[in-house]
C-alpha cells in the first residue's frame, strides 16, 4: 500500500492558438501549478494445493486512484467554439489521464507443467486533451481481458499460447481535439479523435530457455 503526492510549478501543457480556426495550432505554455497524487494498493496470495494434490493456484491484483488536477486558474478556448473563452478553474481535472485503474490476474498450475492464466485490465474515463476546463463529454472508461495457456514440455523447452481482448471489445484509449474535415472532407465534423484500442488477437508458439 502505496501514497503518493507531487507538485509541479510552472507545469507546461499545449495551448490553442485563440487567432487560429484550426485545433491543433498552438503554442505551449506555462500554467502555473499541477498536483497528482493518490493510492496505490496490490496484493499476491498463493494457494498450492488448493483442490488437490495438482493444482496450485496463484492470484494478484493492483489497484491505483490518481488525481491529477491543475492548482492555478487560466483561460483556454473552447475546443468546440474557438469564439469561447473556456476558464480553467483550480481543482479541474488535467485530460488524458484516467483516475481510476485496476488490474487481476488469476492463473492455476496443473502437475507444475500445464498453466492458465486470465487477468483483467480496467482504465477509468478521461477528459479529451484540449477540454483543460473540464466542459464536455469524457472519453468512456473501459475493461479487457486476456488469457495465457503454456505447456511445459521440460525445463528448457515449453508451447505456449496467448489470447489478448478475448471478447472483442471495442474500447478507445486517448482521446484529443482536431480538425477531422482538414482530412477528411466537409462531411466530418466531429472534432473528436480517439485512440482506438487493440482488437481480439491471439499468438502461439514456442519458449526455449537455456
Amino acid at each position: 500500500l502505496g501514497f503518493f503526492h507531487t507538485m509541479n510549478n510552472n507545469d507546461i501543457i499545449f495551448r490553442r492558438d485563440a487567432s487560429s480556426n484550426i485545433i491543433s495550432q498552438g503554442y505551449f505554455d506555462n500554467v502555473g501549478q499541477t498536483r497528482r497524487y493518490g493510492i496505490e494498493a496490490g496484493t499476491t496470495v498463493n494457494y498450492p494445493q488448493l483442490f488437490s494434490q495438482i493444482d496450485d493456484w496463484h492470484f494478484s491484483t493492483n489497484y491505483t486512484y490518481l488525481n491529477a488536477t491543475f492548482m492555478s486558474g487560466f483561460d483556454s478556448v473552447n475546443p468546440l467554439d474557438p469564439s469561447q473563452v473556456a476558464v480553467v478553474s483550480n481543482g479541474d481535472r488535467i485530460p488524458g489521464i484516467p483516475e481510476h485503474l485496476y488490474k487481476m490476474t488469476l492463473g492455476v498450475d496443473l502437475w507444475r507443467k500445464v498453466s492458465f492464466a486470465i487477468d483483467g485490465i480496467y482504465s477509468g474515463d478521461q477528459y479529451y486533451r484540449g477540454d483543460e476546463a473540464n466542459n464536455h463529454n469524457k472519453l468512456s472508461g473501459y475493461w479487457v481481458f486476456n488469457t495465457t495457456a503454456e505447456y511445459k514440455v521440460n525445463k528448457h523447452f515449453a508451447l505456449f499460447g496467448k489470447l489478448n481482448n478475448i471478447f472483442g471489445t471495442n474500447y478507445n484509449s486517448f482521446g484529443v481535439y482536431g480538425e477531422a474535415s482538414e482530412v477528411l472532407g466537409p462531411a466530418f465534423n466531429d472534432s473528436r479523435f480517439v485512440s482506438t484500442g487493440a482488437p481480439r488477437a491471439g499468438w502461439i508458439g514456442v519458449r526455449l530457455s537455456l
